[in-house]
């Protein structure tokens, strides 16, 4: 995600994003993605009133576009049906996962600066 913070935020600020990751961890809904025992990524979720919100999915760059992140969303969008939810999430302008959340079915439904929300019905 290095880059993308990068080009959206500007130059990389160390003391920046450790106290933004620290802020997070306190939340304490992140769980960890292992493949054959390995640590390959997190996943962060969050209930919310009317959907499940994904406010974090990230996957080892050596993993990535192997279709692991999409049986994740997909995963998680079943869960929500399950519980009559939509899933929404926010992704950065510039982050190619744009396209998977698209091919997911995942519609934009606002922006905030740089930032496009995105929701996918339930079905």
């Amino acid at each position: 995600m290095g880059a993308y913070i990068e080009d959206v935020h500007g130059t990389w600020d160390e003391d920046v994003q450790q106290a933004f990751h620290e802020a997070w961890m306190q939340h304490k809904r992140a769980q960890v993605v292992e493949v054959s025992g390995h640590l390959v990524g997190v996943v962060d979720i969050e209930w919310r009133e009317d959907d499940l919100y994904l406010a974090r999915i990230e996957i080892s760059p050596k993993l990535q576009n192997l279709g692991l992140g999409a049986e994740i969303i997909e995963g998680l969008i079943d869960l929500a049906a399950s519980r009559n939810r939509a899933v929404a999430l926010d992704v950065f302008d510039v982050n190619p996962a744009r396209r998977l959340y698209e091919r997911l079915g995942f519609e934009p439904i606002g922006v905030s600066g740089r930032k496009i929300h995105m929701r996918r019905a339930h079905i």
